[in-house]
C-alpha cells in the first residue's frame, strides 16, 4: 500500500513538472478587430482622420499593413496611394510668433503626397487634401494585423466613402445676440435676439446656400489663391456697417487675455471700405483657436456700447431697466477653399450711433 501510494505521489510530482515546463500563451490577436464606422465618409480634399480601430482586447503592440485596396466596382486600385502635389503645413500655425508673410511661407511646402494615410501602429486612417483628385468616391481596403501572437487578415476592414469637398463648413456651432445687463450687475449679462447657427443644420445650409436673411458667407473671386483673403463685415439691424475701426469693435475678454478671434489668424489685416481684411496664405481659415477639437473655429468679438445703440421697442425692453449692453458674435466656421471670401453679418437688435 504504501508502496503504492509513493508511486502515485511520484508521478503527479512527474506531472505537475511537465505541466510547469510547458510555455504558456504569449499574447492575444482578436479576429474581430474592427473600425468603429461600418462606412467612413470623410470629405474630399481637407485633412482629416478615421477613428482608432477597435481591438477587442488584443495585445500591444501592434501593426498594421494594408493588403489592398479596390473601389466600388471590386477593381484592385492604388488611388489611394498615387501621390500628388499639395501644400503642406509642416508645423501648426501661431499667431504669436508667425507675424509676417515671410515666416509663415516657411512653415509652407509642396509636397507629393496620397490621399490615403495609414500609422502603422495605431491603425488610425487619414486622409489629406490630395483626395481631392480622387476619381471615384467608393473603397474596401482589406487589412493585416499582427502582434507578438501571430497575424489576422481583415478583409473589407476598412469601407470609405468620399463624400464631396466642402468649400465652407461649420465646425461648431455660431451664436449671435444682443446682451442685455443690469446696472448693478453691468458684466451679468441677459441674452436677447439670440440666434444660433449649429453645425450641419438646416440654418447652416442656408448660410451656405446664399439664403439666409442676417448672415451671408460666400467666395467672391479666386484672386487670393492659392492663400486666403477674407473680409469681415459687421452690420446693424439696418445693413448699416459697423466695423470698420478697432474702436467700433472690441475682442472677447478672457481673464487677462483675450478669446480667439479671426485677428488671430491674420497674418496681414487691413481696414477696408469693405470691412476688416483677414489674410493668411494657405487654407483651412480660421486655424488656431482658444479651444481645441471642434471648438478650434470659435472666433468672438464684442460690439459695444460707443459703437450702437439698442433697438429697445424691437427687443420688447424699455431702455431705463437696464445699465449696460453689448453685441455678442461668435463665428464657429472653416473656409477650406483657397480665394477671396466675404463674411457679412446683420446684428439684429443693434442700431448704429450716428457720429
Amino acid at each position: 500500500m504504501n508502496k503504492l501510494y509513493r508511486n502515485i505521489s511520484v508521478l503527479f510530482f512527474v506531472l505537475l513538472l511537465t505541466q510547469a515546463c510547458e510555455r504558456p500563451e504569449i499574447g492575444f490577436l482578436s479576429d474581430n478587430i474592427q473600425t468603429p464606422e461600418s462606412v467612413i465618409k470623410p470629405p474630399k480634399g481637407i485633412f482629416s482622420t478615421a477613428a482608432l480601430p477597435i481591438i477587442d482586447g488584443s495585445t500591444y503592440p501592434l501593426k498594421y499593413e494594408i493588403l489592398e485596396i479596390r473601389d466600388g466596382n471590386g477593381q484592385v486600385t492604388t488611388e489611394l496611394t498615387d501621390k500628388h502635389k499639395i501644400t503642406v503645413w509642416t508645423s501648426a500655425y501661431n499667431p504669436l510668433t508667425d507675424k509676417t508673410m515671410e515666416l509663415v511661407n516657411k512653415k509652407l511646402k509642396q509636397s507629393e503626397e496620397p490621399s490615403l494615410l495609414l500609422n502603422e501602429r495605431s491603425g488610425q486612417l487619414a486622409f489629406t487634401p490630395a483626395s481631392l483628385y480622387l476619381k471615384n468616391n467608393d473603397y474596401q481596403i482589406d487589412m493585416k494585423v499582427s502582434n507578438v501572437r501571430g497575424e489576422q487578415i481583415f478583409k473589407n476592414f476598412a469601407k470609405i466613402s468620399f463624400k464631396p469637398f466642402v468649400p465652407l463648413e461649420f465646425p461648431t456651432t455660431s451664436r449671435f445676440m444682443v446682451q442685455l445687463a443690469k446696472a448693478a450687475t453691468p458684466n451679468t449679462f441677459v441674452n436677447f435676439k439670440e440666434l444660433q447657427i449649429p453645425s450641419e443644420s438646416a440654418l447652416a445650409n442656408q448660410i451656405i446656400a446664399g439664403t439666409h436673411p442676417f448672415i451671408s458667407i460666400k467666395k467672391i473671386s479666386n484672386d487670393a489663391a492659392p492663400g486666403l483673403k477674407v473680409n469681415l463685415k459687421i452690420q446693424d439691424q439696418n445693413g448699416q456697417d459697423l466695423l470698420k475701426k478697432m474702436d467700433e469693435y472690441g475682442f472677447y475678454p478672457n481673464g487677462a487675455t483675450n478669446l480667439s478671434s479671426f485677428h488671430d489668424n491674420s497674418v496681414q489685416t487691413n481696414e477696408t471700405d469693405q470691412g476688416t481684411e483677414f489674410n493668411l496664405p494657405a487654407p483651412p481659415f480660421p486655424q488656431w483657436g482658444t479651444y481645441t477639437g471642434a471648438s478650434l473655429y470659435l472666433m468672438y468679438y464684442t460690439i459695444p456700447p460707443s459703437a450702437v445703440d439698442v433697438d429697445w421697442a424691437g427687443l420688447g425692453q424699455k431702455k431705463e431697466d437696464w445699465g449696460n449692453y453689448r453685441g455678442y458674435v461668435r463665428f464657429g466656421i472653416k473656409i477650406n477653399e483657397p480665394g477671396t471670401w466675404e463674411i457679412v453679418y446683420k446684428a439684429q437688435g443693434l442700431i448704429r450711433k450716428r457720429k
